[in-house]
């Protein structure tokens, strides 16, 4: 009984599965797939010209051909121009060379003959020259931000208003005078005085003996914003040796940032002498203390200040003059007869 059930199982599959096939021949005979059209030439060549390689992939490996990718891409390029039928032309190729990452675009020419001459340049293209050219592309978007960052900061800033004094300034920069740096009293004493900011040691008030930053045209405004924010950057410390360990520190960095033949402007701010009265509040710009006028100063040697510093308080001096008057009056006996200069030398003031 078993036998002849499971030889009747057996004979219904092999019916029903004939059966099926025979119901499937007669649908695809019925209804036959449609055929699928072949592409044109016109077709496979906008292919090739929407063909895109990701820069941030170009030094990978294709997994297939292990061949870098710039390498490979070139391979499809050539594989779809043959399949336009425009391989041994130049159709298309300079529209495709504007496509590729900048970092490749710039070592191949589009002046080709055609497709192969084209894509073996691609491939010619070395690693090294692919990472520098990524490398630069890096540093120009990073710039690119920031300028546009900065803008928008300034953006945000109402301009300062411009004083009479610095109007003045501006009419005599614009006739080619020089006295840019008028601020309205008389500093010089002498011939070579001149209308200017009290510039002392720097070459204008009759001591001599340093370089010294000649009076130019006003900042804009918004340069005189920046270098507003940059007057108050770097923390002024007070006299102790823990602020002159930080100021060393300051002009460390300094000088690893800007270099020793940096010219002093509006972008570098210049770390100030601990002890010393704050930017453009009427100080000697000399030894950095109040009381007296660059010209009047006798402060010389170590005790004076450095030729960067005295030029950035002459710039701020001129372009920011308020009517603070404090300084950071911590002091510190052992410091304190060197930053004034000794007794009777006209050091000034350390209230």
């Amino acid at each position: 009984m078993a036998v002849r059930l499971m030889t009747g199982t057996r004979m219904l599959a092999t019916t029903a599965a004939a059966n099926f096939d025979v119901f499937i021949a007669d649908f695809r005979d019925t209804f036959p797939a449609p055929k699928v059209q072949a592409r044109t030439s016109m077709e496979y060549e906008r292919i090739l010209t929407e063909l895109r390689l990701d820069a941030g992939k170009m030094l990978e490996r294709h997994p297939e051909t292990n061949d870098y990718m710039w390498r490979w891409f070139a391979d499809e390029l050539y594989r779809y121009a043959k399949l336009a039928k425009i391989e041994n032309g130049c159709s298309s190729i300079i529209s495709v060379r504007d496509a590729l990452p900048p970092a490749l675009k710039v070592k191949v020419s589009d002046e080709q003959k055609d497709w192969k001459a084209f894509t073996d340049a691609i491939k010619a293209v070395k690693k090294q020259e692919i990472e520098e050219g990524l490398e630069r592309q890096r540093l120009a978007e990073e710039t690119r931000e920031q300028v546009a960052a900065a803008q928008k900061l300034w953006s945000n800033v109402p301009p300062i208003p411009e004083t009479p004094s610095k109007a003045l300034s501006r009419s005599f920069a614009g006739l080619g005078v020089e006295g840019g740096g008028f601020r309205g009293g008389y500093s010089g004493g002498s011939s070579r005085g001149g209308y200017c900011s009290g510039y002392g040691r720097s070459g204008f008030g009759g001591k001599g003996g340093g370089p010294g930053q000649k009076s130019s045209a006003s900042l804009t405004p918004e340069q005189q914003v920046m270098l507003t924010r940059n007057a108050a950057l770097l923390p002024h410390h007070p006299a102790t040796p823990e602020g002159f360990k930080a100021y060393r520190e300051q002009l460390a960095s300094w000088a690893n940032k800007w270099g020793r033949e940096a010219v002093i402007d509006y972008e570098k701010p210049v770390p100030l002498k601990p002890g010393t009265a704050p930017i453009a509040s009427g100080e000697c710009d000399n030894c950095g203390l109040q009381g007296h006028q660059g010209r009047f100063c006798t402060v010389t040697g170590e005790r004076a200040l450095g030729a960067r510093e005295r030029e950035w308080r002459v710039l701020c001096g001129r372009e920011l003059r308020s009517c603070v008057a404090q300084v950071n009056n911590v002091m510190d006996d052992d410091f304190e007869l060197w930053l004034s200069g000794g007794s009777g030398n006209g050091g000034g003031s350390m209230d």
